[in-house]
């Protein structure tokens, strides 16, 4: 009896110490993929007396599938721009996915009804989009403003009505592949550049803010003068797409950068940068 009751007690000491230690084993870094349960561990002193190791808390499994449901979601926003400061995220996943549609339904909406107000010209329609990307783009963060204009060029390729001109023109695949289409996808690559550097502190001060919203525009009269020089001499393409909106070019970029001035310092005075 003295062996038996010395057994019994050697494995509930081991029962115990596996319950400190184990649950102590390193966990993955941040961003992991799956969260693995520690194996049921089974020592048995005879048919009947099964020993059952546990597995490590509740709660700590709960955190880590939590850390890694809102990483994807929240990685979109950044707490460094204009949008992050006036409306953060938080580390709930359906919070950060619900703020993450509004505002890109927000921006599309934006970007659909800047493309309405236009002067009509010839092949290329001027309109009030590039303000409004380069803003989307600054305050948004490269993330979630890429996405944003992402989802604008998507509903205009499912045929939805969103782009100048459309109607009388049909939005699809074939208005982004025609001569202005470089415009559009100068869209979302000024979009990623103006977050991205936004998300580096150049929509704060005057000069960089200055600097910055130039850049923009020179993202997308590349892309629009390089697929628009498809079908037409480069010369032809400079007069008809960008030599008419060179002084409105200037004047949506002053604007630009005036809205994000006065943004920043409505936000400077509350507090909240």
């Amino acid at each position: 009896m003295d062996a038996v009751g010395s057994i019994w007690r050697y494995l509930t000491h081991l029962n115990t110490v596996a319950r400190v230690f184990i649950p102590l084993r390193p966990l993955r870094p941040k961003g992991v993929h799956s969260v693995r349960k520690c194996p049921n561990l089974r020592l048995r002193h005879g048919p009947d007396l099964p020993i059952r190791l546990h597995e490590p808390p509740r709660e700590w499994r709960n955190d880590l599938e939590i850390q890694f449901m809102t990483t994807g979601v929240s990685s979109l926003s950044s707490p460094s721009t204009l949008v992050g400061l006036l409306w953060p995220s938080r580390d709930d996943a359906r919070f950060a996915a619900l703020r993450a549609i509004v505002l890109m339904v927000v921006g599309t909406a934006l970007l659909t009804i800047s493309a309405k107000v236009q002067v009509p010209l010839p092949y290329v329609p001027m309109t009030l989009q590039t303000l409004v990307v380069l803003l989307i783009g600054a305050s948004y963060g490269w993330r979630l403003g890429g996405a944003t204009v992402a989802l604008y060029l998507a509903e205009g390729a499912m045929g939805m009505p969103v782009f100048a001109n459309t109607p009388p023109m049909a939005a699809g695949i074939g208005y982004l592949m025609g001569p202005t289409g470089g415009f559009l996808f100068g869209f979302l690559a000024a979009a990623v550049v103006m977050g991205f550097m936004a998300e580096r502190g150049w929509d704060r001060s005057l000069l960089r803010v200055i600097v910055m919203m130039t850049i923009g525009h020179a993202v997308i009269f590349a892309f629009g003068l390089a697929q628009l020089s498809l079908v037409m001499p480069f010369a032809k393409a400079w007069t008809v797409g960008a030599a008419p909106f060179v002084a409105a070019t200037l004047v949506k970029t002053a604007l630009a950068v005036a809205l994000m001035q006065a943004a920043w310092s409505v936000t400077r005075r509350g507090g909240k940068a």
